[in-house]
């Protein structure tokens, strides 16, 4: 019995224990689903708070877009429209969204009613429609809604608004506000009657509503004058039997234009008001500057329109007598508008002599105005490499050449308002409408044009200038001569620009930015704002001491919001916020309070304690160090210590830090490291202003090991200098924070075993051999700037490597900016690469993975990236690549993955794949390259392996050369198998598209000389050129004897700016000879040799070169010494290589890709032999392209 009891009892225990390990275990269960409960509700509240911080970035995104232009204001009088404002606003939220709209364009002027809307707006309107799903775009037009449907793709004719006449009753109502008349039964009947003559048109109305209320006269009297001056109008047209007379609306606006004139012309200044009315009709309309009121330079004839021009208060006047009579407008405090009809009215008022008389005017006004702006041509001239990579990085105005691109405008104005003239000219007036000025203020429309990357128009214009100076008359001819012979007015050989040149003028045509005024204002600060928001201080101070933090927050919030912006803001409040967040380990909230505060007292410690309990480990404790520096400088004391948050946070950290301040300390304890371990690391603090490090020449290393290195400056205002021959060593775990290193010819070197990060730190190195940091181990690099390092400024090598780079910038390296060769591997995000004297991103030899995501790779001398031989896993997504001196990206025999990529304004290829290897190229957009959109080259031939490569759903529009070439071989495959041709196997190619590519054809060379004789200024299709300058024309033998009395004087200066002196040919040697020759054979040249043409002449008489640009690669292939140009004429008695910057841009911009499509031009050129010997090219025209 006993023994069963026990056994029972033995029982009972064990189901006892069972219950209690169940129950336990059910107790752990529902506390750990009350903890999922809390996580779950936890990353709901993050994915609320991520989408919140995404809106408000969004939000921010949008806010940075710049306003393309200023638009007008409302106009004050603005009365009636209702219903179609009711449309408008129908029409914009046709989508039914009700939100508002996040891009809007306005597109003013499609060429009238008759002509073809221009391409370019078509262009404009496709890109902007396509890419922006939510833009709303208005068009302001005269044509009909069928029409418009019709020519503009995805418009619908329900989103067409037509503005007509203003009805009876709004046209009423805006005539007494603009006139400021009483409205009753009398007037409003003269009113009714008003509206009728003049149609409702509004402009006619302006200007009617701006006459009656400048003279203060009443309805009936201008009624009165209008019909006797329309009566006026009509009999005129009547006498003189014009082909067509003028429709009414257009008569109407004629009538009160002309009243308007009349009474200005009878007021005070008048005179001188129409006088500068007339030269502002040959300019742009939209916007006439301020600084177009002066006197002229040189000063117009009239004494008394100098005089009242010269003072500010006679200027304001003349422009307010325009102004009151609506024939300008005041676009902002600085400048005036005219209406385009006004335009032209006042220049079809003109006789002959008139028009010629304002526009020498205007070309005086306009040549003041430009002596007056900022203008780029004192940047012209040729300057060495490192001067234009200081160049780029100027600190310059970004806007200080947007009033020079603004006049400019109105020279291109000037310059179509003269070829009318020209078109039609009259002896009688014709002489008088040259004057050196013209030519001034042309060139620097030549200036703008080559900038802007529009070459054949700027040269064109640049013949232009050279007759104009033809025609100038024979008083003016030693100034012309002087200025032209110290190159003082045009520089030499600059058109077309260097590359770096365009791009830095480009820089600074952004408009000045002013801040946008609220469209409600902003309540004044309440006299109890600052009690308030001490109150609501003092309540979240109470709550966080009770633990109400949640309610401290509220407080504080409150106050922080109803204090930014004004003058009684309290940081403090961040801080206290950003406690009250750590309490609720709401750690991203307390550190974007930290950071605010930090950035607004950076020497001060408590931002940096909040930041170091809102972070974790490393990042934590560099924020506690800085907190520990600035607590102590404050008043001696310790954090750790005194501030109750930081007891027990950070153990061992306080005797980890030491606080440098000399370079003997530095030195000592990095010389001292051997204790360290990667678990602790030393932390280091440099508070002075520079450091100094410079070591034996024959033991030149400074190790640093398990050591973190921190400036006490965020802003990375204290440099370390690395002087001689000083390497910096990295071993095990490193970092380096908030620092500038000036490296002389030494070197930063990540060991292998180590892992190094770099945070906030800037780098410069005068090494010519080495890059300023180079790792061959783990290596992260984080908002660090490398800038004007010699050898390059990041450099990744295995087989260890490993480097990781976010948001980071290099730029102005005289060779790469980033590179990874040799194994390593390298991972690029949000960085910009720019002004580098090599490629931007060079990724090889032998890389073994690349990958660059969301990076800005530009204005790089050569390549913006370059991946050669053998390197793999190369990944490149959403970068934008643009503006490089030859290709976006150039890949040899490497495998490569491009997806949703940009490649634009880059010389040569957008994208040039020459390789056997795999790559796959998908949705990138490849637009305004020089050369050509995508280039593939490195196909199988039948019976080798296929490659797997493809290329599909890429977009290549807008290019100077073809979209896509797919070339039988490589380079190296057109050098070993030149005439090869069979069966070829081509990468994939699927759903890409191509429009708008322009090629230049063979024997399609465009004309660049002025068609105009320059003796009697007729129009003729063949001209017989000056045989010696080359730049006059003349239509028959007379016109060229009648004018060479007076062209004389100028001949031979014309002649050396319009051609080029090869001062000095290079001499070849026989082995050079035969390879030159070799390559003309390789290239399959036909018709060239002694056989087929007799020697060039040397008597001075011209023939034919040809120019070909690129060809040095394929000569260094076959055993030659590699030059930029090759010169040979038919005959090859010319056969010479050439280096010349300005010959090559020629060819680059103006001559015809080759056969292979490579990089290869050939330019056609008229030379001849000077009695020096020396060869002549003459580049104000080129040659018909010819096929030998």
């Amino acid at each position: 019995m006993n023994t069963f009891l026990e056994k029972l009892g033995n029982i009972q225990s064990n189901f006892d224990n069972e219950l209690r390990e169940l129950l336990g275990r059910m107790e752990r269960y529902e506390k750990r689903e009350a903890e999922n409960t809390k996580e779950l509700k936890r990353l709901h509240e993050d994915v609320e708070k991520v989408n919140m911080e995404l809106s408000k970035y969004y939000h921010k995104q949008e806010e940075k877009v710049p306003y393309i232009f200023d638009a007008p204001g409302r106009n004050q009088y603005f009365s009636g429209r209702t219903r179609e404002l009711q449309d408008l606003q129908r029409i914009l939220n046709l989508d039914g969204t009700g939100l508002e709209r996040k891009v809007c364009v306005a597109v003013c002027g499609l060429r009238g009613v008759k002509l073809e809307v221009s391409p370019n707006i078509l262009k404009f309107l496709y890109d902007v429609t396509t890419q922006h799903v939510s833009a709303a775009v208005v068009m302001m037009t005269r044509r009909k809604e069928s029409k418009l449907v019709d020519e503009i793709l995805n418009l619908h004719k329900d989103r067409c608004l037509s503005l007509k006449c203003l009805k009876e009753e709004e046209a009423k109502q805006f005539i007494f506000c603009r006139t400021g008349l009483t409205r009753d039964d009398n007037t409003n009947s003269v009113a009714e009657s008003l509206v009728n003559e003049l149609g409702g048109l509004p402009l006619a109305l302006e200007q009617a509503g701006a006459c009656i209320k400048a003279l203060r006269c009443n309805l009936s009297d201008y009624l009165e004058q209008f019909q006797t001056e329309r009566l006026t109008l009509l009999r005129r047209e009547k006498a003189n039997r014009v082909l067509f007379f003028e429709s009414p609306e257009r008569l109407a606006v004629h009538t009160t234009w002309l009243l308007n004139i009349k009474h200005i012309r009878g007021s005070q200044d008048g005179e001188h008001a129409i006088r500068l009315m007339n030269a502002y009709a040959l300019f742009n309309p939209n916007e006439i500057e301020k600084e177009l009121v002066n006197v002229g330079e040189r000063p117009i004839e009239d004494k008394a329109f100098r005089d009242c021009m010269s003072s500010p208060l006679g200027c304001r006047q003349v422009v307010k007598l325009l102004n009151d009579f609506s024939l300008f407008t005041y676009v902002h405090a600085h400048s005036v508008s005219t209406h385009r009809l006004v335009q032209e009215l006042v220049r079809e008022d003109l006789d002959p002599e008139e028009k010629a008389k304002s526009f020498v005017d205007a070309v005086r006004l306009l040549s003041f105005a430009f002596s007056k702006c900022v203008s780029p041509k004192h940047l012209l001239g040729n300057v060495g490499m490192e001067e234009r990579l200081k160049a780029y990085d100027l600190p310059r105005n970004h806007s200080q050449y947007y009033l020079w691109s603004k006049l400019c405008f109105h020279a291109f104005h000037l310059q179509q308002n003269m070829e009318k003239l020209l078109a039609n000219p009259d002896p009688k007036c014709l002489g008088s409408l040259f004057v050196f000025e013209t030519a001034k203020v042309f060139y620097e429309c030549v200036v703008y044009l080559s900038a802007n990357q529009k070459q054949e128009e700027a040269k064109r214009t640049l013949n232009f200038v050279y007759r104009i100076l033809d025609w100038v008359s024979v008083e003016e001819y030693d100034t012309i001569q002087n200025s032209l012979s110290n190159n003082s007015l045009f520089s030499f050989h600059v058109i077309p620009l260097p590359k770096w040149l365009q791009i830095v003028i480009k820089k600074c045509f952004v408009p000045p930015m002013c801040p946008l005024q609220p469209l409600d204002q902003k309540p004044t600060e309440s006299p109890d704002l600052e009690g308030d928001i001490d109150k609501l201080k003092l309540k979240g101070n109470k709550n966080f001491i009770d633990g109400l933090y949640k309610e401290a927050i509220d407080a504080y919030s409150a106050a922080i919001d109803m204090s930014r912006g004004t003058t009684v803001f309290n940081a403090l409040l961040l801080t206290n916020r950003a406690s009250a967040y750590i309490k609720l380990n709401q750690l991203d909230d307390a550190l974007k309070d930290a950071n605010e505060y930090i950035s607004r007292f950076p020497d001060c410690w408590k931002g940096y304690a909040r930041k170091a309990l809102a972070l974790k480990k490393v990042s934590a404790g560099i924020a506690a160090a800085l907190a520990y520096y600035y607590f102590y400088l404050k008043d001696g004391r310790c954090i750790f210590s005194e501030y109750k948050p930081f007891k027990g946070s950070f153990p061992g950290l306080k005797e980890r830090i030491s606080i440098c301040h000399t370079p003997n300390d530095l030195l000592a304890i990095l010389l001292s490291q051997e204790s360290n371990t990667q678990e602790c690391l030393r932390v280091i603090i440099l508070g002075s202003k520079e450091y100094i490090l410079e070591m034996d020449m024959f033991l030149p290393v400074v190790p640093m090991k398990n050591c973190i290195i921190i400036g006490a400056k965020s802003n990375a205002s204290i440099t370390l200098k690395l002087e001689g021959n000083t390497l910096l060593h990295l071993s095990e775990n490193c970092m380096l924070a908030n620092l500038s290193f000036a490296i002389d010819e030494g070197q930063i070197i990540g060991l292998g075993g180590s892992f190094v990060h770099i945070l906030n730190c800037n780098f410069t190195s005068n090494s010519d051999n080495l890059a300023a940091v180079v790792t061959i181990d783990e290596f992260n690099a984080e908002r660090c700037n490398f800038t004007n390092c010699k050898a390059g400024g990041l450099l990744c090598m295995g087989p260890g490597g490993n480097m990781v780079v976010d948001d980071c910038t290099f730029s102005a390296n005289v060779r790469f900016g980033l590179e990874v060769r040799e194994n390593g591997i390298l991972t690029v995000r949000n960085s910009r690469m720019y002004n580098n004297g090599l490629d931007g991103l060079a990724i090889g030899p032998r890389a073994a993975k690349c990958d660059a995501f969301d990076c800005q790779i530009y204005n790089n001398a050569r390549e913006g990236i370059a991946a050669v031989d053998d390197s793999k896993c190369v990944t490149l997504v959403r970068n934008r690549v643009f503006e490089n001196y030859e290709s976006g990206i150039f890949v040899r025999n490497s495998e490569v993955d491009l997806r949703e990529n940009k490649f634009y304004d880059n010389e040569a290829w957008g994208i040039w794949l020459d390789s056997y290897y795999r790559w796959n190229v998908s949705m990138n957009e490849t637009f305004r390259n020089q050369l050509g959109g995508v280039r593939v080259g490195g196909k199988r031939r039948t019976g080798e392996e296929l490659s797997p490569s493809v290329v599909e759903l890429n977009t290549s529009h807008d290019n100077f050369g073809p979209g896509y070439v797919d070339s039988v071989y490589s380079i190296d495959d057109y050098l070993r198998f030149p005439k090869t041709s069979g069966d070829c196997k081509s990468a994939k190619y699927d759903q890409n598209v191509e429009y708008n590519n322009e090629e230049r054809i063979t024997g399609k060379q465009c004309r660049l000389c002025l068609s105009c004789c320059s003796a009697c200024f007729r129009k003729f299709k063949d001209l017989k050129q000056c045989g010696n300058c080359f730049t006059a024309g003349y239509c028959n033998p007379n016109c060229q004897k009648r004018h060479w009395l007076k062209h004389k004087k100028l001949c031979m200066v014309l002649r050396e700016k319009s051609s080029f002196l090869l001062s000095s040919l290079t001499k070849r040697n026989s082995h050079d000879e035969m390879v030159l020759k070799a390559y003309i054979h390789t290239i399959s040249v036909d018709g060239v040799g002694p056989k087929y043409s007799p020697p060039p002449p040397r008597d001075g008489k011209r023939f034919i070169v040809k120019v070909q640009l690129d060809f040095d690669r394929t000569i260094s292939m076959i055993g030659g010494t590699p030059y930029t140009l090759l010169i040979y004429d038919r005959s090859l008695d010319v056969l010479q290589t050439i280096q010349d910057d300005f010959i090559r841009r020629l060819v680059k911009d103006f001559g015809v890709l080759c056969e292979r499509k490579f990089r290869e031009k050939k330019l056609c050129l008229h030379c001849a032999f000077d009695k020096t010997g020396e060869l002549r090219f003459f580049i104000n025209d080129f040659a018909d392209f010819q096929k030998w």
